[in-house]
């Protein structure tokens, strides 16, 4: 008998995919026994990582510390099939791109 998805983000408790916004990249959050698999398991720390231009492994980096801190004991070799959306534009809502209520200098003297 097939097993039934509860979460459609997870199949056995292993996430499918997780998403990675802007906040993520420049807030991550670990421990010290993170930092240490992070630079076993990639040869790197985690800022030489996030500053290596040309190395996407920051990518699996972020999103495994996520899941970790989201509550998912994951091992690194589970991020292997795991999705990384990356959702880096700014969010319809976002108040600053939003158009002004206000009237600009401009247009409050242009009555006449």
């Amino acid at each position: 008998m097939a097993e039934t998805m509860t979460e459609p983000r997870s199949v056995n408790s292993k996430p499918l995919s997780v998403e990675l916004t802007k906040e993520d990249l420049a807030n991550p959050r670990f421990s010290p026994r993170e930092l240490r698999v992070l630079r076993e398991r990639t040869g790197m720390s985690l800022g030489q990582l996030l500053a290596d231009e040309g190395n996407d492994e920051k990518f699996t980096a972020l999103a495994w510390l996520k899941l970790r801190r989201s509550g998912q004991p994951l091992e690194w070799d589970d991020m292997d099939d795991v999705v990384i959306e990356l959702k880096l534009t700014e969010s319809a809502l976002d108040p600053t791109s939003a158009p002004s209520s206000s009237p600009s200098s401009t247009s409050a003297g242009s009555g006449g």
